[in-house]
């Protein structure tokens, strides 16, 4: 990798960091973003071990994924019928 496309990803990382901090800070955390984004309140990453809708626990090979819907935490087979 040359150096030159090294800080051009570097710089790009940078501003999109510094957009998401701006983006937060308009609101009180990033739950009121998501929450302001998508209309409903997102479940909390840690409040359950297994998918809402069909019991499968999660587990590096199951990951969690919010709803855009509802905000439950779904497996992503379940993500993908909502």
């Amino acid at each position: 990798i040359c150096g030159k496309y090294a800080q051009s990803q570097a710089e790009a990382l940078a501003l999109a960091a510094d957009k998401r901090m701006r983006q937060t800070a308009a609101f009180g955390s990033w739950e009121e973003m998501k929450t302001a984004k998508y209309g409903v309140s997102w479940e909390a990453d840690g409040a359950t071990a297994a998918c809402r809708i069909c019991g499968q626990a999660f587990s590096w090979w199951r990951r969690r994924h919010h709803c855009r819907a509802c905000g439950r935490l779904v497996c992503n087979n379940c993500s993908r019928t909502r």
